[in-house]
């Protein structure tokens, strides 16, 4: 009986008939019809797999048709299956290289290959051991490590296999490209790879390797969707055509040697035990390199027809069909020596060799046998990994992923890794991937264990798919606590030579040499530890014979009969298993699950349709309690509107209760273990936890804050994305006369560290005039642009001059020698005065740079950063941001939800302001003080801060958050609210974005696509009330909040009233307006509250306290305010070179004068006039003015008069740019 039948049988007995009340049963049920899931609900419902009729909710969550035992229809492979599959899986790139680790230390091609034959023969026999379980039980290694690690437990080797099967299907279909590209080279030409011009600014990959590896990658996908048992046909098909290219390209390889090569004439090298130690090593890497593939070899084995045809038939076929690989390898290699003077490991790289003889046979040659070996690593990938992966991502959730979805998903993973990345070191990330063979022996030694020492290959279907207490596999919460030390043993004895083999350390030869028999240590040790804590603590679902003597005779494997496997019932029908032996006691069962001996306080609930327990002292009867009493009850005399006004007449707020009876165990867990747990340990276990916290946020960000950053001992300048005053202070006449407050020297240069996300952070968002534009919004970077590859080789100077006053940063993203995401240092080499800013294209997506067709009196280029010792050059806010994530994301789940609030509240506070977004960049190079202004003006803004998280939490949070016994709040904190929390503070990467920097009517105005964001937002912001609304509305919350926010309403009216001040309604004071509504207990406030507090904490954190009512000046940043109008330009006299200008509107005579030149000033002074033409003239031959003048380039001429208002001083605004082109002066519009 499913848990939701039991219990509603068990209420069904307790009612009373005589008082007329229907069966809870036909009320329970139409509850549920009517519920609303909303969209993710449905959106899961939708996605869900087709569940077997009469599964309780946790079945659900371990079973679906992909994890069931197979049945006889299914197991269709037959002994020769088994072999094809070998030959097509031993037939790839990395088995034919496998011999080159040995060759190349030193062993002669014979005792390398013997060595070949030796370990693979050892890997045929761990893979027939491993199988056996899915031979005699139709069940695949997800399910069969159920009984070893636990129902749950067993996520944890399923996680590990599903990992490694997605980034090595990303790294052999990268290898698959290889080939796609001797094919596309073949037909298209042998020089494709340099015609296709190359886009990507990866040096790990170009155009053409990525479309290549995209390709394979694409064509792969439909063989992904064959089923298991009908995928062999593909295994058949490779294992007939690819052995045979293989050979015919053998053939080829030796004609054109006229031999077989010195390789197999060459002797060892090496003797006695160096050679000893080199033949283990061989050995072992064979086993790693099939370290996964004996691990879930149950996922193949199920299908077999007869108990002996996954037997035999891999034993001996798998070190045959490797070996043979390997030799055809060792043979073509020696060959490609004599051919190319050079030796070539890889197929692909001999092949490549082939085509620099461009003729009609060697094309057709290259193209059949690389179609060949595309099709060999599709097999490949197909059988070790989308497959593995598939098979066992259906483990991880049965409920939603098939083994099609599991092989998908698989690929896209494999895509998303960028392999080519990986790849770059290959030599280390192949260590790292061999290495990865010691967790899995460990895991495989548990295994092995389990079924073959401790239970004699006795299994319990049923229990396998069953997470109640009766199960024998459910052991402690679904964890076998015995394999977790064993797996941790087996790793613990390899762990220091793991270091060691990785190349992250060194560490003494004796432990290299343990490391060298990795498999064997890990897998015997895990062995004997985990059947020693079997023996000290007995574990369930033993045969009678042997539940009290575990090292008693015998052998207890059945070969089970799964026809009629019935989960639900446990049924099978056949053979092997044990009748059941007495009835649970269902109902005290589900008192345990449900709490229900638990006592409760006010809010807690009872089972009976999530009602709380309060309601049931209602005299009404019992029916109308189990409705949603939301509908208009009959016979009254209440009016709609006053229903709706009213609201509903048993108001609800609950939280919104996890359905799955897993999830549900796992929502509710931490809150029991907190009730258990004595508080001195809790307080000790909370106070460590944030400590190492506090710890590693401290080593990440001590040196970044305080200490320069230096390249071979020369600090080097830290500046932010924005203009850097040290090198041009600012727009208009703020350089001075001349420029002579700014930098106007050639030949220097200065290092400077730029911060990440300066894509965006580069804008300016105040009006700068460039010439007779005016620039605003977007990247202020003038002129400059990457120069090409042959003008850097033999000079330092990477790119083209940029105007002086560009931002260095956005320059140097602009031309592609930082990222936005890093960051880095540039150098910039200062080149005075220049001609002709050219618009340049950017990389990176930056923007085109903005033109300028004149002179400027200083200038930048780009040089090279000479390799050196670099410390603390590269920005580490991400790095940052993902530890504080997911620190913080497993605090969530353990930690009461108070301290959840709180932590996660200050942790984004201080995150944001010391790293990710700070308000000041320290630049300890240029002002030793400024790490200690950043904390000060970040405790200015804290404490504020913690006053307002306060009051949020006693008005809203503190409620919505409130944990119970029943659950229901956990699961949403960690997946909704922790979530949507990080994307709020985050605002600066996930909103900014959007056409919107203020909501003000100017700005709004001003933003292409703004209108519609604003629209679109507001969208979205009155969607999120009207739902909260309806939740306030049925906790019988609506009036209250109601006047609430009319009062806010009315009160932003008044305030947007107020003469001479202009309302401005910032994020985070719009966050704080919304909060008050939210609460209530269900699962959007807790959505709604996460996003909210988030926008709170990244507007103080960044901004500060702004207020909401801002005067003109506040608003207008640094553009002109219309206030003062200039004086206008009256012409220039041709003949005396005077240029004039004349008062307008102005009631005021101007007192002083202040004109420039290309946005540089060059006069200032009381008359109201000047002599261009001396202007130019007297100027030094190097000056921008001079070149001007000579080059008859145009020059932009702006004019501001300054007068005394109120005893202070103050210029107008500049007018437009007048432009003179050497004869003729063109006056403004």
């Amino acid at each position: 009986m499913a848990f939701g039948d039991k219990l509603t049988h068990r209420f069904h007995k307790s009612s009373d008939a005589s008082t007329g009340a229907a069966s809870v049963e036909e009320y329970s049920t139409s509850i549920h019809e009517k519920s609303d899931k909303g969209a993710i609900g449905k959106f899961l419902d939708k996605i869900a797999v087709q569940e077997e009729k009469g599964l309780s909710v946790s079945q659900t969550f371990l079973f679906n048709f992909d994890l069931r035992p197979v049945e006889s229809a299914r197991r269709v492979w037959s002994w020769f299956n088994y072999v094809f599959f070998w030959i097509a899986d031993s037939f790839n790139i990395n088995t034919w290289q496998i011999a080159a680790t040995g060759v190349q230390a030193g062993m002669s091609w014979w005792t390398c290959w013997l060595s070949v034959w030796v370990g693979y023969f050892l890997c045929g026999i761990f893979v027939t051991i491993s199988a056996r379980v899915g031979i005699y039980y139709h069940i695949s290694f997800p399910v069969s490590c159920r009984s070893s690690f636990g129902v749950f437990g067993s996520i944890w080797p399923v996680f590990n296999r599903v990992v490694m099967s997605c980034v090595w299907y990303g790294v052999q279909g990268y290898i698959g490209g290889t080939t796609m590209a001797l094919m596309l080279r073949s037909i298209f030409g042998n020089d494709l790879n340099t015609r296709i011009p190359d886009g990507i600014s990866s040096p790990n990959v170009t155009t053409f390797e990525f479309l290549s590896f995209f390709l394979f990658w694409l064509f792969s996908l439909p063989f992904i969707w064959l089923e298991p048992h009908k995928v062999r046909h593909l295994f058949t098909v490779k294992s007939y055509v690819v052995p045979v290219a293989g050979i015919a390209f053998l053939v080829w390889t030796i004609k054109k040697a006229n031999g077989i090569g010195p390789i197999v004439k060459q002797p060892s090298s090496i003797h006695g035990s160096e050679f000893a130690w080199e033949f283990i090593r061989m050995v072992m890497n064979s086993l790693a390199n099939f370290a996964t593939l004996i691990t879930n070899a149950p996922d193949f084995s199920r299908f077999s027809k007869t108990r002996k045809s996954a037997k035999w038939a891999q034993l001996f076929s798998i070190p045959l069909c490797f070996s043979i690989t390997s030799l055809i390898g060792i043979l073509v290699s020696s060959a490609s020596t004599v051919i190319y003077g050079e030796t070539y490991w890889s197929p692909i790289d001999v092949l490549g060799r082939f085509l620099d003889n461009y003729n009609s046979g060697n094309r057709a040659g290259v193209f059949f046998i690389s179609l060949a070996f595309a099709l060999a690593q599709l097999g490949t990938n197909i059988s070790a990994n989308s497959l593995s992966a598939g098979t066992d991502a259906t483990a991880l959730f049965p409920k939603y992923i098939t083994i099609r979805r599991g092989g998908y998903i698989c690929a896209a993973v494999g895509l998303a890794i960028c392999p080519w990345e990986l790849l770059s070191s290959s030599n280390k990330f192949t260590t790292y991937l061999s290495a990865y063979s010691v967790f899995l022996s460990a895991i495989f030694g548990v295994i092995f264990a389990d079924y073959y020492i401790v239970k004699r290959g006795w299994l319990i279907l049923t229990d396998l798919y069953n997470a109640e207490k009766t199960s024998a596999y459910t052991y402690w919460h679904g964890i076998n606590y015995r394999a977790f030390v064993a797996y941790i043993c087996g790793i613990l004895p390899n762990i220091v030579g793991f270091v060691g083999a990785t190349g992250a350390g060194s560490v003494p030869q004796g432990a290299m040499y343990v490391y060298d028999f990795n498999f064997f240590t890990g897998f015997a040790s895990s062995i004997v530890v985990y059947v020693l804590l079997c023996y000290i603590h007995p574990i369930p679902g033993l045969p009678t014979d042997i539940k009290k003597d575990l090292f008693k005779k015998g052998w207890y494997e059945i070969y089970a009969e799964v026809e009629e496997f019935d989960v639900s019932g446990g049924v099978i029908n056949g053979e092997g298993q044990e009748p059941e032996e007495e009835a649970i006691d269902y109902y005290s069962e589900e008192k345990k699950i449900m709490n229900l001996d638990v006592e409760r306080g006010e809010d807690s609930y009872s089972a009976e349709e999530s009602i709380p327990l309060r309601s049931l002292n209602n005299p009404k009867p019992s029916f109308e309690l189990l409705e949603d009493n939301y509908e208009l009850e009959d016979n009254t005399n209440v009016g709609f509107f006053s229903w709706l006004w009213n609201g509903p007449s048993y108001p609800k707020d609950e939280p919104t209760t996890v359905k799955s009876y897993s999830l549900s165990q796992v929502d509710s867990y931490p809150f029991f273990l907190r009730k258990e747990l004595q508080y001195k340990i809790k307080f000790a276990v909370t106070v460590g936890y944030i400590f190492l916290w506090l710890l590693i946020n401290y080593l990440l960000l001590y040196d970044v804050i305080f200490k320069a950053p230096s390249l071979d001992g020369t600090e080097i300048m830290s500046v932010s994305c924005g203009e850097v005053k040290e090198i041009w202070k600012g727009k208009n006449d703020r350089c001075g006369l001349n420029a002579e407050r700014c930098t106007t020297i050639a030949d220097g240069s200065m290092l400077v560290k730029c911060p990440a996300l300066c894509h965006r952070g580069s804008w300016t968002f105040s009006s700068i005039p460039v010439g007779d534009l005016t620039i605003k919004r977007r990247g202020f970077f003038i002129g400059g642009g990457r120069k090409s590859i042959s003008d850097t080789i033999s000079e330092d100077i990477l790119t083209n001059g940029y105007r002086a006053d560009s931002y260095p940063c956005g320059a140097g993203i602009h031309a592609g020698l930082i990222s936005s995401f890093s960051g880095g240092v540039l150098n910039l080499t200062f080149q005075g005065t220049q001609n002709n800013f050219n618009s340049t294209k950017g990389m990176y997506g930056a923007q085109d740079s903005i033109p300028f067709n004149s002179a400027f009196p200083s200038s930048y280029a780009f040089g090279k950063v000479h390799p050196g010792k670099c410390t603390n050059c590269t920005d580490t806010r991400f790095l940052v941001l993902i530890i504080n994530i997911f620190l913080g994301w497993i605090f969530s789940y353990l930690a009461s939800m108070p301290l959840v609030y709180w932590v996660s509240s200050i942790v984004g506070f201080w995150v944001l302001t010391l790293s990710f977004d700070p308000p000041i960049i320290p630049n300890v190079a240029k002002n030793s003080d400024s790490p200690y202004e950043l904390l000060s003006l970040a405790v200015q803004r804290f404490l504020p801060t913690c006053f307002i998280l306060y009051v949020v939490w006693k008005l809203a949070s503190g409620y919505t958050m409130k944990e119970t016994s029943r659950g229901g709040v956990r699961m949403w904190v960690v997946c909704f609210w922790y979530p949507l929390y990080w994307i709020g503070v985050l605002n600066n990467i996930t909103f900014d974005a959007l056409p919107v920097d203020r909501l003000t009517r100017s700005d709004i105005a001003e933003q292409k696509g703004a209108l519609i964001s604003i629209l679109g937002i507001a969208t979205l912001i009155l969607s999120c009330a009207v739902v909260q609304a309806v939740q306030l509305w049925k906790a019988g919350k609506f009036q209250k909040y109601f006047y609430i926010y009319l009062i806010f309403i009315v009160s932003l009216l008044l305030l947007a009233r107020i003469p001479g001040l202009t309302l401005r309604l910032h994020h985070y004071v719009l966050a704080l307006l919304l909060l008050p509504g939210t609460r209530t207990r269900n699962i959007t406030a807790i959505m709604f509250q996460g996003i909210l507090i988030g926008l709170f904490i990244n507007g103080v954190a960044r901004w500060g306290m702004d207020s909401i009512l801002e005067t003109e000046i506040q608003l207008k940043r640094d553009d002109p305010l219309g206030r003062i109008k200039p004086p206008r330009f009256e012409g220039l006299n041709g003949d005396t070179g005077i240029l004039e200008w004349e008062l307008t509107e102005s009631t005021r005579n101007f007192e002083e004068y202040s004109l420039l030149i290309n946005d540089v000033e060059v006069y200032r002074g009381c008359d109201n006039h000047l002599n261009v033409t001396d202007l130019f003239i007297s100027a030094k031959p190097d000056n921008f003015l001079a070149r001007i003048y000579r080059y008859r380039l145009p020059g932009y001429f702006r004019l501001a008069g300054k007068v005394s208002d109120r005893g202070h001083q103050a210029y107008s605004d500049y007018s437009k740019s007048g432009i003179y082109d050497g004869e003729t002066f063109r006056e403004p519009d």
